[in-house]
């Protein structure tokens, strides 16, 4: 509890430190990925987008560490090299979880409905119990999706800010996972909390923005 009470102070005063740098790493990545992008034919399109995710990340978390009162010079180019090695396991991790999310929902799905474990029966089966099928897979995916995610997050949490604090220029690296889980249950909390937020604001915003289209349906009608 005393981490989350004593990172709201510390938060406002990284938003500050990083509003002109993520302007401006986002115009640097922009330019360096598509001059990448060109060389691998376009296969650095793949990991631009967290690592440079990961590089923010990290960038913000040598602000808090200023701010904490280690006012040692960052090594841009360390800082560079983890934000790849995080991104790059970031995504191998996620697409793992992602296809193993989409395996167990099905599964749930099939075995709540009492249908055999076959697609093909699935296919043939009556269309109410494809539509609650549909409902059961797509919910217990998300939930399961968004559970594991935070986990991820979360035991990557104390890594990720170690590597960041390794990125100061003297500083000594203290391995890929080094502080795997610490402070596991607080930090859960924050990414869970975080994550479901996201998720209600980005469905709010895509109602809000297909709200005009249900109105004219409905003016039509």
């Amino acid at each position: 509890m005393m981490i989350i009470l004593n990172s709201i102070p510390l938060s406002f005063g990284v938003f500050v430190r990083m509003i002109f740098p993520v302007i401006l790493i986002s115009v640097a990545s922009m330019v360096v990925w598509a001059i990448l992008n060109i060389v691998t034919l376009g296969m650095a399109s793949y990991i631009s987008g967290p690592v440079t995710a990961v590089f923010i990340s990290l960038f913000g978390i040598r602000a808090a560490l200023a701010i904490k009162g280690d006012l040692r010079r960052t090594d841009l180019t360390i800082l560079a090299l983890n934000s790849l090695l995080y991104g790059v396991f970031f995504i191998a991790v996620i697409g793992g979880l992602a296809v193993f999310a989409n395996v167990v929902a099905v599964l749930f799905a099939l075995w709540t409905l009492g249908e055999p474990i076959s697609l093909s029966a699935l296919s043939e089966a009556a269309k109410p119990i494809q539509i609650s099928f549909a409902f059961l897979a797509v919910g217990s995916k998300i939930v399961l999706a968004y559970i594991l995610l935070a986990v991820v997050y979360t035991v990557m949490a104390v890594p990720m800010a170690s590597a960041a604090r390794g990125a100061g220029q003297g500083a000594l690296s203290r391995g890929f996972f080094n502080g795997f889980g610490r402070s596991f249950l607080p930090l859960f909390c924050v990414f869970f909390v975080s994550i479901f937020l996201q998720f209600f604001f980005d469905v709010f915003t895509a109602l809000f923005a297909i709200s005009p289209s249900f109105c004219r349906l409905c003016h039509l009608s």
